[in-house]
């Protein structure tokens, strides 16, 4: 478990609680901050831990203390009733993506990543995606899925990853990004919830050295850990390497759909 202060919200208790504008700008400016019970204040991004540990993933965010210090009357901060009142408050927000986002402090779930032994000479790990991961993920899709993207809007898709109820995943051989799988938590009204394979490739220069049965067995372990236990994926039609994989993976109940696209513009 890992916590930090957000700097904007930091930025929030300077303009709006303490009405220092001087230490609202310099955060704004990309300056780090002082407390008087702390000292100096260095401000992260939730994804800097990976870069400090390449072995862990970030399995949960939490936001902490989404409204408690806005109460500026500390004498109710001393009241037990006012306390469990505000604690309620805070754990029903806690995941909740627009209140975590404004959460004074994030608490992170870290989660070691799943090591997979190939040979000896073959490190092999699988990682949720972030960010960085924009430019491999961009020509593993051109090259291996014939998709033309732009590698800026695989990074905004990134950014933008709902982690409450999805998650791209990055297979690592050797130091390098691989292979990727983008899941879903799946519902509809006439079934229980499933888990949606939405893209799974893996670059042509290392099929079968078991990298997309590792993204597979991760998904595997991200339905459990929702308390999900079906996977769902579709398959292009012509695609049958992809189809013998999938019954390789114990994947049944196969159908032949069609599909429809329509584009909707604003008249």
């Amino acid at each position: 478990m890992h916590g930090r202060i957000i700097r904007t919200d930091r930025l929030l208790a300077m303009a709006v609680l303490l009405d220092d504008f001087d230490k609202a700008n310099a955060l704004l400016d990309g300056h780090n901050s002082t407390a008087s019970k702390f000292g100096s204040i260095r401000y992260y991004e939730d994804e800097d831990i990976l870069k400090w540990e390449p072995s862990l993933n970030i399995s949960e965010v939490r936001g902490i203390r989404t409204f408690w210090d806005l109460q500026q009357k500390q004498e109710l901060h001393e009241d037990e009733k006012w306390q469990e009142k505000m604690m309620r408050l805070e754990r029903r927000v806690e995941k909740v993506p627009e209140y975590r986002n404004i959460a004074f402090f994030h608490h992170l779930i870290l989660k070691k990543q799943q090591q997979v032994t190939v040979s000896d000479d073959v490190d092999l790990s699988i990682r949720v995606a972030n960010a960085d991961d924009s430019i491999a993920i961009t020509k593993i899709c051109k090259d291996d899925l014939g998709y033309d993207c732009d590698e800026q809007l695989v990074k905004r898709k990134l950014e933008a990853i709902n982690q409450e109820r999805e998650c791209v995943f990055v297979a690592q051989l050797n130091g390098r990004v691989v292979g990727f799988i983008h899941v879903e938590i799946y519902d509809v009204l006439y079934h229980e919830s499933m888990i949606n394979v939405l893209g799974l490739a893996v670059s042509g220069d290392v099929r079968r050295k078991g990298v997309g049965t590792a993204l597979m067995t991760m998904t595997q372990e991200y339905a459990l850990q929702n308390g999900i236990n079906e996977i769902r994926l579709n398959s292009g039609f012509s695609r049958n390497d992809a189809h013998e994989f999938y019954r390789k993976m114990e994947f049944d109940n196969e159908k032949t759909q069609l599909r429809f696209m329509k584009k909707v513009i604003k008249v």
